[in-house]
């Protein structure tokens, strides 16, 4: 039997949830304008400071086309310093919330709906939209320590905020920019970058596009719109090209 290890591996950060997001985005995850009652701009519009010195921010992609990933959900406050728990959409050592210090904090609405599913079976709730608030959403923040609790980061954000206003912030998610993550090895792919990527086999025929991935455990799969399952290992997998949102796979139409 030929060897079906996934020798093209992924940093999965991040896209485990959505898929087309921009997360799943059209291609890539992207996270639509945040619910009005918690923020007045729409996507593209200037953004504005609030009371707290921190810049709101537009969320989806920017002037420059850069896309924004949903990497995690908040789950309240952790100890009464004001740090930030949160729950990664992907497992808590590979995800980029460790490694980045600027994140993206908007409201759980704004996110697209995206295939594919969170770590955690509790969807991300409303966050409170009352006066604890720090600032208003969707708010670019600086991430001044972050660290790992069981499944969790921890992260304390500078300026700080209190307890009471961390613990407003549960069910907000945490977006980060594509741009800003640290770049894969070799035969390693963010997830993020395979969604709508089209798949062909080595005769040319059309597979599908790439809707989403799955981890079984042993190995990734490639989900296609057009219903077919492909494992994403070496063995079957020829030929990956994320700038050309192309993809060849050693697979028939008939194999679904």
């Amino acid at each position: 039997m030929g060897d079906l290890r996934p020798v093209h591996r992924f940093l999965k950060p991040d896209v485990r949830r959505q898929t087309v997001m921009s997360a799943t985005s059209p291609p890539r995850p992207a996270v639509g304008s945040a619910a009005a009652d918690l923020d007045s701009s729409q996507p593209g519009s200037p953004p504005t400071a609030d009371a707290t010195g921190r810049r709101a921010a537009s969320v989806g992609e920017d002037s420059a086309g850069v896309g924004w990933i949903a990497v995690g959900v908040i789950r309240g406050a952790f100890g009464v310093q004001g740090a930030l728990k949160v729950e990664p959409y992907t497992d808590v050592e590979s995800s980029v919330l460790n490694r980045l210090s600027r994140w993206r904090i908007v409201a759980a609405a704004a996110a697209r709906p995206r295939p594919g599913a969170a770590r955690s079976s509790a969807p991300p709730a409303q966050p409170d939209a009352g006066d604890r608030l720090p600032f208003r959403l969707p708010a670019d923040v600086i991430v001044e320590n972050c660290r790992q609790h069981g499944g969790m980061v921890i992260a304390i954000l500078a300026p700080g905020i209190s307890r009471e206003q961390a613990l407003a912030l549960k069910g907000a998610e945490v977006v980060v920019d594509r741009a800003e993550f640290p770049a894969p090895e070799a035969d390693e792919y963010y997830w993020a970058d395979l969604i709508g990527c089209t798949v062909t086999n080595p005769a040319g025929a059309t597979l599908g596009q790439v809707l989403a991935l799955d981890d079984n455990g042993a190995q990734a799969v490639l989900r296609l719109d057009s219903g077919i399952l492909i494992p994403f290992v070496a063995a079957i997998v020829l030929e990956v090209s994320p700038a050309q949102k192309r993809i060849v796979a050693d697979w028939s139409a008939d194999w679904l």
